[in-house]
C-alpha cells in the first residue's frame, strides 16, 4: 500500500495534539524519500535494529498469522530458515508446509506449457 499526501496536516481540536503526522509530512516534503512507505520502512528498520528482540517476535507473529512465509519470516528475524524452524518448535508453533492446491498447480503447469516456446 502506498500512502499519498494530498494536503498539509492541520492541528485538530482534539487534545493532546500528536506531532508525528506533521513531522512525517515534513520529512516527505524535504524530498529525500519519494513515498511515505519508504520513510516508514526505513523508520521500522531502524527501530528493529535498536530492539533486535522485536525482530524475532514480529517475525514469529507475522508467520503465525500467515502474513509471511517461513523463508520471509526467517529473513525478517535475521536468521536462516533452519534456525527459524528451531525457534518455531521452541515456541510451540507448528511448522506448516506451504503447498498449492492440486488445481492451482495444474493450472500453473498448463499456463507454463501454453507460454513455453518449442
Amino acid at each position: 500500500m502506498t500512502h499519498t499526501i494530498s494536503e498539509s496536516p492541520t492541528k485538530t481540536e482534539q487534545a493532546p495534539f500528536t506531532l508525528w503526522p506533521a513531522e512525517l509530512h515534513i520529512l516527505f516534503q524535504l524530498g529525500h524519500w519519494s513515498t511515505l512507505d519508504q520513510i516508514l520502512s526505513e523508520a521500522l528498520e531502524t527501530l528493529l535494529e535498536k530492539y533486535p528482540d522485536l525482530k524475532l517476535q514480529s517475525a514469529l507473529k507475522l508467520y503465525r498469522q500467515t502474513f509471511v512465509s517461513l523463508s520471509r519470516a526467517a529473513e525478517i528475524a535475521g536468521i536462516d530458515r533452519w534456525d527459524f524452524r528451531e525457534v518455531l518448535r521452541a515456541n510451540g508453533i507448528e511448522d506448516a508446509v506451504e503447498v498449492q492446491a492440486t488445481e492451482e498447480m495444474d493450472a500453473t503447469i498448463q499456463t507454463f506449457k501454453a507460454t513455453r516456446k518449442p
